[in-house]
């Protein structure tokens, strides 16, 4: 007669493989890399991509980067809550990892955990990680800016900020708050405006139409300040 156990697998195993649900991940192998995500049913009149679907857009974006992504760093979505693992071979791919996780629709926030090879000095690695800090202790507290949308990266003095900004005052705001940080020598804006993805903004996440936007809908609107240079990518 057949266990409990193994008749709970067959069924669990069969929900999987119909509904793509979170009964198991979704194995989708690039390279190096494996790459994990679960599909979470979509909501609301244009609904939320899937977590397997999410994985893949991110996973395409790497690829269609050409810089060696798809094979150094792991990816893992649950219910848009996106975990970037693995390790990379200079500083600046860490950037493209997590500004490229950002660009897919239904991404609502992006936990940063991929590590350099080769680290910078260890006097600069401290400050640029004391700078992160700041800049991190910063947007947590104002309660006008949600800092689960963003993501700080310093690499010798140089903060790039990326994320989805809800609209342009908060996107403001943001960058107001980076360049008073003392020590930060330039701003790079990597922030798209027009995507709602905060917690509490859990909604029909539509992209503002306006000006140059991606693949995904989001419209990108870096801006120029005075004193600390700002640039974009």
């Amino acid at each position: 007669m057949m266990s409990v156990k193994k008749s709970s697998q067959l069924v669990c195993s069969a929900l999987v493989l119909s509904t793509l649900t979170a009964c198991a991940p979704a194995l989708i192998g690039g390279g190096a890399a494996t790459v994990t995500g679960a599909a979470s049913q979509e909501r609301g009149i244009d609904g939320v991509a899937s977590d397997a679907a999410v994985v893949s857009k991110i996973m395409w974006h790497y690829t269609k980067e050409n810089n060696g992504l798809s094979g150094m760093v792991d990816v893992v979505s649950r219910q848009g809550k996106v975990l970037l693992t693995g390790t990379v071979d200079e500083p600046k791919k860490k950037v493209d990892a997590v500004r490229l996780a950002w660009l897919v629709k239904g991404v609502k926030e992006v936990v940063d955990e991929i590590k350099v090879a080769q680290e910078e000095s260890f006097a600069t690695f401290t400050q640029d990680s004391w700078l992160t800090t700041k800049i991190k202790t910063a947007l947590l507290f104002d309660k006008n800016i949600h800092s689960i949308n963003y993501n700080i990266q310093t690499i010798e003095g140089k903060v790039y900020v990326m994320g989805v900004a809800p609209n342009q005052a908060e996107l403001d705001r943001l960058m107001n708050k980076v360049r008073r940080v003392g020590g930060v020598k330039e701003v790079i804006n990597l922030v798209q405006v027009g995507k709602k993805v905060s917690a509490s903004e859990d909604k029909s996440d539509k992209a503002d139409k306006s000006g140059d936007s991606d693949e995904e809908g989001a419209t990108y609107t870096p801006t120029t300040s005075g004193g600390i240079k700002e640039s974009s990518l």
